[in-house]
């Protein structure tokens, strides 16, 4: 029999644009945000003199600065970051606090591309939320983790395909990576940021089931997201066979009957619906409701606010924060 297709890279990789702006270095970015960028050289200058320049009293200056940083994508914001690291606590606090209205607008604008995009990436909408939360976040080496876990699992089982590859890969999650559902501290919200659950190796039932299906994209398995009432699972579905498996549960395979009971189990009436692929989109807007609850849980307006405002424009039961 033969093997599986070769592991493919991550969704976010095609988007990794390289231009040369000095003989003596390459700019990497992520293209979350259309723009050119700055080479590194001459960045680390104009990142120095803005620094200087950020909590000047002067009303003149203060807008000259706020019009350059709305120039900046996530590379300079990142080394813009990483240089107000090396100053005194007392700036360093005031100073990032000035950068987080410019992050956020970014983050806004990438997610709205992402959802209005007539394929919206899971992979890209799940790491902008990792990176609304932490803006430091490595959204490269995350996508190199998963290329390397998909790489390590079909070196492992070369002849697996289908649903075997299927079931395989879900126990290869608990069992070998050792993803587990975060049973301890449900309510963690470094549970729903992919970075955060690919670090820690624990998640609630979405955003394992997410690295399921991003380590699945990769290995060309026909797997899908489903949006049970309650939980989520994924499943593995071609013409001949379907399966569901629960990552949050160790990797539990589940036929459609065990779901039908657990629905009845938690009061609700089993439709077809819930047994559906989940669009990506849908995928991305729970795990944002999940956080969105949250913020709303612990009184973090501000986060409930920029929340609502991602979701809003395709969640009618969400409205916009004044």
């Amino acid at each position: 029999m033969p093997g599986p297709p070769p592991v493919t890279s991550g969704e976010w990789m095609p988007l990794v644009r390289i231009q040369t702006g000095c003989r003596s270095c390459n700019t990497h970015t992520l293209a979350l945000v259309q723009r050119p960028v700055r080479p590194r050289c001459a960045m680390s200058a104009s990142v120095q003199a803005l620094v200087t320049l950020l909590d000047d009293p002067d009303a003149t200056v203060q807008t000259a600065v706020r019009k350059e940083l709305s120039t900046y994508g996530p590379d300079e914001l990142a080394a813009l970051r990483q240089h107000i690291q090396t100053l005194e606590p007392e700036r360093q606090e005031a100073l990032s606090e000035q950068l987080q209205p410019l992050h956020f607008e970014m983050v806004e604008r990438a997610w709205h591309a992402v959802l209005r995009s007539s394929t919206p990436s899971l992979e890209r909408g799940a790491l902008l939320l990792s990176w609304y939360r932490y803006p430091d976040a490595d959204l490269q080496d995350a996508q190199a983790q998963l290329d390397t876990m998909a790489a390590s699992f079909q070196k492992a089982h070369p002849n697996l395909t289908g649903r075997d590859a299927a079931l395989h890969l879900a126990d290869y999650m608990a069992n070998e990576l050792h993803f587990a559902g975060n049973h301890d501290d449900y309510e963690d919200p470094d549970n729903s940021f992919l970075t955060r659950v690919l670090k820690r190796r624990t998640g609630i039932p979405i955003s394992l089931s997410v690295v399921y299906l991003l380590l699945g994209r990769r290995l060309n398995l026909p797997v899908y997201g489903v949006n049970l009432p309650h939980h989520f699972v994924v499943k593995y579905q071609d013409e001949h066979s379907e399966v569901f498996m629960d990552p949050f549960n160790g990797g539990q395979p589940l036929s459609r009957g065990d779901c039908v009971r657990f629905l009845l189990k938690a009061s609700v009436q089993p439709h077809a619906q819930h047994f559906a692929a989940a669009p990506s989109k849908s995928i991305l807007l729970r795990m944002a409701r999940n956080l969105l609850v949250w913020a709303d849980r612990t009184g973090n307006t501000e986060m409930h606010r920029e929340l609502a405002a991602l979701m809003a424009p395709y969640d009618p039961s969400v409205e916009p924060d004044a």
